[in-house]
């Protein structure tokens, strides 16, 4: 899902984050989409500056001294002025505690680190909106669809079967009335307390895919009114099948379905049908949409719905009906916990509704189910919410199976045996418009084939080499010419407008192909270089968006690259002085907690005055947060001088930097690289297994140093670039 720059509404936010690559790399993208943004690097100052001028929105860390992310959130909902402010946070864990913490402390949303550019002004956006629908809901007096509900099953009311007759019609009831409308139906049932208590039933959750398609063409006063609408409506069948709902949270509905209250038929099919209801439900209700909102090009309204049965914890007691007191049913647990994951689970699989193997088991014969699966447990679970005795961990996996109908009772009529077949045709025409919308580019108000959008992807492709030297408009700069280009971008010499300097320009056309991942290393690699103040590092002008491009201004180096005093004979004492001006810079970048994992010698750029600069910090990473981690087997670096735990894709820090300086000072030295091979395989398997090659012999003295940097297992390297340069200093005394 796209979001396009002038989708975005423009606010005021507020990002909280200790680590500032982190907190610049969130304000960049923020910026680009043209937000306001204040900076705070702990809860306490974000709190000063909330109250000295309250933010629309606020995005916050969780982890950070003086005043974590969770003591913020609950300072800011406890302040009336600034309490209906949305957060979302930001967090590197993925235990589910710390996501149930955060809920309950009254967090709007989580994103994890490092934060995709899309999912973030997606997130923005929608909470926004809400927002504005909010406010305009208590000036209109619409109900809020974020209002707390507390519902008592409805057997009695609700309770249809095909062919059985109502009586009078009942008319739609508002979220808002549900609870007292459940209560004064029930006023001489047994209270039903459920408080505190671990009981075995089953969890339904329900969530409107591609919500943020609605959010983005709608009003905000509009989607309250389609949110509320729909559960209203969605609420009819949990209720028909004896199921409490437990919350609405954003545009996701969840539901328990529990074995008391003399239940003939088992909560697991209780629950697996109205799953199915619901499915009808969403298709009945796109009809309206379609009606209501006629000129929007609205996507076909469709919903992914997860079921898991076993143990689930009741953290307190719904209302009973006799005291007419809402005391806010809780459920938690990893019940609970993997029926999110199998509702998160509908949108990768393009089914309507996710089942576990226990609720189907439980369900008994009647339920109909299509393909079948497995998944892997989300972290942190050890098979405590199952309904049975074997041991699961995180990693372990778990049958899952797509529902597709109910089959009828032996005794059902012809005419009745209908509507089952209008459950499973309502199932097969939700997950079409599941699967249309896994392809569907945003702003589209049709789906684009496969055929279409590879065809697309060819056309963009031919054009983009036929514009070898674009016409490419950026404010401030005239293009001069092309030096080059690169994996993910393109690098001009331009001539900044104001001062007539000469820079470099390093360019990165803007797309949502890739999920801004590409977006994402670009923008870091200016908040890692930004933080940088050292002779020799390139120097960065500034970074800046126009409509279709991303850029970087930094400094020109028209002498070239190392390169240069490779292909000619250079002393031992030349030799020397890069090594000590390049571990400089290492030692710079390295004290920040960066790590470059690209050194070759077209990093090093040579300067007028013959000093160097450590350039190029695309891949570069920081050590110790989310944007160091990449996708296991993946291996970043040049070939020629990379480190052997780069090249076999283990965890690197900083001394696979100093690896490299060593193959550069080696080829230096030599006017050849220590390691040559016909293939990437080959030469890979060199720098992790042969020994490190000796020197001539008239530079044996430096063997040495050369051992220290070149180590195969880090441990035996130099420790730091600081130690290097000392121990290059003490060879160039000698040789003086």
């Amino acid at each position: 899902m796209n979001i396009a720059e002038d989708e975005v509404m423009t606010a005021n936010i507020l990002v909280v984050d200790d680590d500032p690559t982190i907190r610049e790399y969130v304000r960049l993208h923020l910026a680009s989409a043209n937000f306001e943004v204040q900076v705070a690097d702990d809860g306490a100052t974000a709190y000063e500056m909330a109250l000295l001028n309250p933010p629309d929105l606020i995005l916050s860390d969780i982890s950070m001294p003086n005043m974590d992310g969770f003591q913020f959130l609950e300072k800011i909902r406890a302040n009336p002025k600034l309490a209906d402010i949305p957060i979302i946070l930001l967090t590197q864990h993925s235990d589910s505690s710390v996501f149930r913490r955060g809920m309950d402390l009254g967090a709007d949303d989580f994103l994890a680190k490092p934060v995709r550019r899309n999912d973030l002004l997606t997130s923005i956006s929608s909470r926004l909106k809400r927002l504005e629908g909010m406010r305009r809901s208590v000036e209109n007096n619409l109900p809020s669809p974020t209002q707390s509900i507390s519902v008592s099953p409805l057997p009695a009311l609700l309770a249809t079967h095909p062919g059985e007759t109502t009586g009078p019609t009942l008319r739609a009831l508002n979220p808002l009335e549900l609870s007292s409308h459940a209560s004064s139906s029930h006023e001489d049932s047994e209270p039903a307390a459920i408080a505190d208590e671990n009981i075995l039933g089953s969890v339904l959750v329900s969530g409107i895919r591609n919500f943020s398609a609605f959010t983005a063409r709608l009003q905000p006063a509009e989607i309250v009114e389609l949110l509320n609408a729909y559960f209203v409506k969605a609420c009819e069948p949990l209720l028909e099948q004896n199921g409490w709902v437990v919350k609405f949270a954003g545009d996701t509905v969840v539901a328990m379905f529990d074995g008391a209250r003399g239940q003939d038929v088992s909560h697991a099919q209780r629950a697996l049908k109205a799953a199915l209801l619901m499915t009808n439900t969403a298709q009945q209700f796109d009809s309206w949409i379609k009606h209501r909102f006629p000129h929007q090009s609205l996507p076909t309204f469709s919903i992914g719905v997860g079921i898991h049965s076993g143990i689930i914890c009741v953290a307190s007691g719904a209302a009973t009906a006799a005291q007419n007191e809402d005391l806010g049913t809780n459920i938690s647990g990893e019940t609970v916990e993997l029926a999110v994951h199998f509702e998160k689970l509908t949108k990768q699989l393009s089914w309507s509704i996710v089942a576990s193997e226990d609720s189907l088991e439980l369900a008994g014969t009647r339920i109909v189910s299509g393909q079948t699966s497995s998944t892997h447990l989300p972290s942190k679970m050890n098979g405590a919410g199952f309904t049975d005795e074997r041991s699961a961990k995180a990693g372990d996996s778990l049958n899952i199976a797509e529902v597709m109908g109910l089959l009828p009772k032996a005794d059902t009529s012809e005419k009745n045996r209908l509507f089952y077949d209008s459950l499973q045709t309502a199932v097969v025409n939700n997950t079409e418009a599941l699967a249309n919308q896994r392809y569907k580019p945003s702003g589209t108000p049709s789906a684009l084939s496969l055929f279409e959008l590879e065809l697309k992807r060819i056309e963009e492709a031919a054009l983009a080499n036929q514009q070898t030297n674009p016409e490419i408009e950026l404010q401030g700069y005239r293009l001069i010419k092309k030096l080059g280009e690169g994996g993910m971008s393109q690098v001009f010499l331009a001539e900044h407008s104001a001062s007539g300097a000469q820079h470099v320009l390093k360019l990165l056309h803007i797309t949502e192909d890739d999920g801004g991942e590409m977006l994402q290393r670009f923008i870091s690699e200016y908040a890692l270089i930004s933080q940088i103040d050292h002779p020799n590092v390139a120097k960065i002008f500034a970074q800046g968006f126009s409509t279709s491009h991303a850029y970087i201004a930094m400094e020109y180096f028209p002498g070239g690259d190392l390169r240069r005093l490779m292909n000619s004979d250079i002393s031992v004492d030349v030799a020397l002085a890069v090594l000590i001006q390049v571990a400089g810079a290492l030692g710079a970048i390295h004290e920040r907690g960066m790590v470059h994992r690209d050194m070759k010698p077209d990093n090093i750029m040579l300067r007028a005055d013959g000093s160097l600069a450590l350039a190029d910090f695309g891949i570069a990473t920081l050590k110790d947060t989310r944007l160091s981690r990449t996708v296991h087997g993946e291996v970043f670096g040049t070939p020629a001088y990379i480190a052997p735990e780069q090249a076999s894709a283990q965890p690197v820090d900083h001394r696979a930097d100093l690896y490299a300086l060593g193959v550069m000072f080696f080829e230096l030295l030599t006017g050849k690289k220590p390691y040559r091979a016909s293939n990437t395989q080959a030469l890979l398997y060199q720098h992790v297994n042969l020994a490190i090659p000796e020197l001539p012999t008239q530079f044996s003295h430096i063997q040495p140093l050369v051992n220290a940097m070149m180590a195969k297992n880090p441990d035996n390297r130099v420790p730091n670039a600081g130690m290097l340069i000392d121990m290059a200093l003490e060879i160039s005394e000698q040789s003086f």
